[in-house]
């Protein structure tokens, strides 16, 4: 029996859960004043759950299988010959929510917020080229 691809709406409603849940941890628990949030371990938290969203969508668009691991290289050398400004929010929302947040713990909202909007452009550009006819997979 042949595997069945997940439909464009599947893809964007776990890809768009990842964004929301990563939103509900620094909403609950991210210690937010003065317009930064303070607990660095929520921070990485939500940063990394809102990154692995974005993955979600980019994997299945380049039919990558879920055991392998996603790398930056990979996911730039697509982009760059598929659409140069879903490259640039790529490199927004690596630098942002992978680096600066998910590993550094940075909690100032206005950056947070540059990155999870650059990883909602791209779920939002991976569901509109699955439901084309042209890239239904």
């Amino acid at each position: 029996m042949q595997h069945q691809p997940p439909s464009a709406s599947k893809v964007f409603n776990e890809s768009m859960r990842y964004i929301n849940n990563a939103h509900e941890i620094l909403k609950e628990k991210g210690e937010k004043e003065n317009g930064s949030y303070h607990d660095k371990k929520y921070i990485r938290m939500a940063c990394h759950t809102a990154y692995l969203g974005m993955l979600e969508s980019l994997g299945t668009l380049m039919n990558l299988p879920k055991s392998k691991r996603m790398n930056i290289l990979i996911l730039r050398n697509y982009l760059s010959a598929e659409n140069k400004k879903m490259l640039d929010e790529l490199n927004n929302a690596y630098g942002v929510l992978h680096l600066y947040g998910g590993y550094d713990g940075l909690g100032k909202q206005e950056i947070l917020s540059s990155g999870f909007n650059s990883a909602i452009k791209i779920i939002n550009w991976v569901n509109n080229k699955l439901a084309s006819t042209r890239y239904k997979i």
